[in-house]
Parts: C-alpha cells; sequence; structure tokens
C-alpha cells in the first residue's frame, strides 16, 4: 500500500530503491509518529499531506556532489563558450537542475557561469526538488569534504569560505540560484520564450514506472529549446535512446540533442558544433518490405534470442531460484551506483554477477557503460562486443559499442554499429 501511494505522489518505482529500504524508511517514520501499527501509519499518510512530504523526504535522499561527472560540465562549458563568442548571443542563458538535490549540481553550473565571464544578470538556474530537506540545505550552501571529490583547489579557495572541515559557499553563488519545491509529474511545462538552453536530469528517472519516465520526457523535450542540450544519468541515458532525443558524444558523461535538430542532409544538428564532437544515431528511412521480408527479420532476432536462452540453459552454473532476483537486484544497484559516480563500486557488483551469470549481457553492457565513462574506451568495446555476443540485437550495447568507434576515430566501423542499432529500432 505504502509503495502505491509513493508511486501515485512522486511516480516511484520501489523496486528500483529496493522494498527492504522503503520499508527501514516507513518504521522509522512510524517511530518518530509514535505509531506501531501499519495500518494506522497509511491510514495517517493518506490524510496528511505534510507526512507524506517527510516519507518522501526519507525515502528520497540521492547522493551527489560538486561537478560530478566532469564531462557534462566541459561540454557545458564549450556550449557556453560558443554561445558567449557568438554574434547573436541569446542571453540570458537558462538551465535547469531537476533533480537538484543538496545543490552541489546547480552551484558547479553558477560556478562554471562566472569562470566563463558572465555576469549575474547572464544566466538563469533553476533548482528543484520533491525533498524539502535537500532544499534546505541546498539554500544554506554548506558542505563538508564529502561533496569535494576531485575538485580543484582553486575552485574550493575561490568559492567557498573554510572553517575547519566546513565550507560555505559564498553568498554571490547561493543567490545565482532559484530553489523551488516541485514534483516534476504535476510540473508545466515553460511557454516557449522561457524554455531552458541546458537541462541536467540525473538520477530521478531510474527510480520512476515506465509510465512515469515517459512524462518527464515529454516534460522535458517541451520545457528544452530546439537547440538545447540535456544531460543525463549513467544508467538513464538508455531511456533516452528509444525516446525523441538523439545522443551526443561527451567524454565520461551523457548528454543528448533532440531529434528535431538532425539533418537528413548534411547529418547535422542545428546547434553549433564547433567545438562538441557529435555522436548522433543514424536517420533510417524505412523501406517497403514485403511480408517474406519482415517475417525472416522476425525469425532472426527470435532465434537469435531463443540462442541465448538455449545457451544460458546448457552452460550457466547452476542457480538457486531466489538467485536470479537476487543478481538483478544487484545490478539494479550498480546502476545506481555507477550513476552517482562510485563506479569502483558499481565494477565490482558487476563483476560478481557475471561471476555467478557468464551469459548475462545485461551485466556486461552495464560493465561497458562504466568502461566508458572512465574514458576506458578498449575495455568498454570488449564488454559490448560480450554483450552482443550474447544478444546480437541488444540495443544499448550497439549504441555503446558505436560511441566507443566514435571516441577513438573508427567512422567505419561507429557507422556500422549505428546503423545496426537503427535498424533495430526501426523494426
Amino acid at each position: 500500500m505504502i509503495e502505491e501511494i509513493l508511486k501515485k505522489a512522486i511516480g516511484l518505482n520501489a523496486e528500483s530503491i529496493s522494498k527492504k529500504k522503503v520499508d527501514a524508511d516507513v518504521s522509522l517514520r512510524m517511530r518518530e509518529c509514535g505509531i506501531k501499527d501499519l495500518d494506522d501509519y497509511i491510514a495517517l499518510v493518506e490524510r496528511s499531506p505534510e507526512e507524506l512530504k517527510r516519507l518522501i523526504d526519507t525515502v528520497t535522499v540521492p547522493e551527489t556532489w560538486f561537478f560530478r561527472l566532469p564531462g557534462a560540465f566541459e561540454c557545458l562549458e564549450k556550449r557556453l563558450r560558443n554561445t558567449i563568442n557568438s554574434d547573436a548571443q541569446q542571453l540570458p542563458f537558462k538551465v535547469l537542475s531537476m533533480p537538484c538535490s543538496t545543490g552541489e549540481e546547480p552551484y558547479s553550473v553558477a560556478m562554471l557561469m562566472y569562470e566563463c565571464g558572465l555576469k549575474r544578470e547572464d544566466f538563469v538556474i533553476d533548482a528543484i526538488d520533491v525533498n524539502t530537506a535537500s532544499l534546505n540545505k541546498a539554500r544554506h550552501g554548506v558542505y563538508t569534504l564529502n561533496s569535494f571529490r576531485g575538485v580543484k583547489q582553486r575552485i574550493i579557495d575561490s568559492y567557498f569560505k573554510q572553517s575547519n572541515r566546513i565550507f560555505e559557499l559564498e553568498e554571490r553563488i547561493r543567490e545565482s540560484v532559484n530553489f523551488s519545491r516541485v514534483n516534476v509529474l504535476e510540473m508545466k511545462p515553460p511557454s516557449r520564450d522561457m524554455r531552458y538552453d541546458v537541462i541536467f536530469c540525473r538520477n530521478m528517472l531510474i527510480y520512476f514506472d515506465r509510465e512515469s519516465q515517459l512524462k518527464v520526457i515529454d516534460l522535458i523535450e517541451r520545457s528544452l529549446k530546439d537547440d538545447g542540450i540535456l544531460f543525463s544519468g549513467h544508467s538513464e541515458a538508455g531511456i533516452f535512446f528509444d525516446s525523441s532525443f538523439v545522443p551526443l558524444k561527451v567524454d565520461a558523461g551523457f548528454a543528448f540533442i533532440k531529434k528535431s535538430q538532425v539533418k537528413h542532409e548534411p547529418r547535422q544538428p542545428r546547434i553549433s558544433t564547433d567545438n562538441l564532437d557529435l555522436f548522433i544515431p543514424p536517420i533510417i528511412c524505412k523501406k517497403t518490405e514485403s511480408p517474406k521480408d519482415s517475417a525472416m527479420r522476425r525469425e532472426r532476432r527470435k532465434r537469435a534470442e531463443s540462442t541465448v536462452i538455449k545457451v544460458s540453459d546448457e552452460l550457466s552454473p547452476q542457480i538457486q531460484p531466489e538467485e536470479p532476483q537476487k543478481f538483478e537486484n544487484q545490478l539494479r544497484h550498480a546502476e545506481e551506483l555507477a550513476n552517482s559516480g562510485q563506479l569502483a563500486e558499481a565494477v565490482n557488483l558487476c563483476a560478481e554477477c557475471i561471476a555467478h551469470d557468464k551469459l548475462n549481457p545485461k551485466a556486461y553492457c552495464l560493465m561497458g557503460m562504466i568502461q566508458l565513462s572512465s574514458r576506458k574506451y578498449s575495455d568498454a568495446e570488449k564488454f559490448f562486443n560480450k554483450a552482443l555476443y550474447l544478444h546480437p540485437d541488444y540495443y544499448e550495447a550497439l549504441l555503446g559499442v558505436a560511441l566507443t568507434h566514435e571516441h577513438t576515430g573508427n567512422v567505419d566501423a561507429a557507422k556500422a554499429f549505428r546503423n545496426r542499432a537503427g535498424n533495430i529500432n526501426q523494426t
């Protein structure tokens, strides 16, 4: 029942964070409310918006830090400098951070704005989250060492006042971000002239059910300028692959532009890409297929899928009935760790899953994504290829290996894998 309440309120898929965590958070709230019976607590949540908000705050506590996944900020800096140097400047430059958590992400954007020479009136940064406690911490702008992972000392010295192990953000940076408590499932897109140049949407969609994911993707598309850029997390990138967005090639990060910005001839987006390395999946023109052709294609895919299942039955280790779910949960947790930047921990979980089931294409694909984010392109390619050996039509793995070839300059190979991915997506 609690899971249904959270799903209705914020679109939360309880399985994405484990039922055990939800149960523990509910037990904590029950103790704090002095309630021993679960039915009594459910009744309280249903009649008290304030208690529902407290429960949401308890359940949704993501981890973040300044300049998390630096590739996204490198891409943003290039876009900013292109905007500043263009003849027709489109200022103010507007950025949305959703969810903003405790503020590290939007404040990183603000510091980058000043690093690029912009003035306060030259940009707008909106930051939204459903967690009231996180927003309160964000507004205070006081952090510990845990929020600084790989941040240059010059940045810390320039924008923070340090006292022992406490770091207080300077006032001009705090005042540069507009924080608001917003439930994205209830959010309305801005008017056309108020849309954003850049939207960060990281570490959120992985917790939503599919219906809520599609709703938020539609919101993002309608909130982003036609030539805008979307930044997602590692494990969320696959969610956008089958949407109205196409990926940009960004080191150690995932970025997307709208499909409407990709022309057939030539294949270039309308945004300025002098300093952006673009990765565009193929534009496939549907051709008329005979019933025989379509049937043959379906049969090939069916055989590929059945082959994976058959080989797995014959060669995979003996697994107890409850273990498949255990390792599925481990993979999901590995995705969360990768999305939060804890790559070493994510690698360890993936390796454990592979050790128990060497024929799991999802584990190999996730391992490839992690290696890709670490710029280990050769290792990433090997893992993607293993995933494709087991599942030749694995869409995300095809795009992943194409991306590794783009990074290493193998244009022909990248094109071939993009074409394979495009053909699968059209069937």
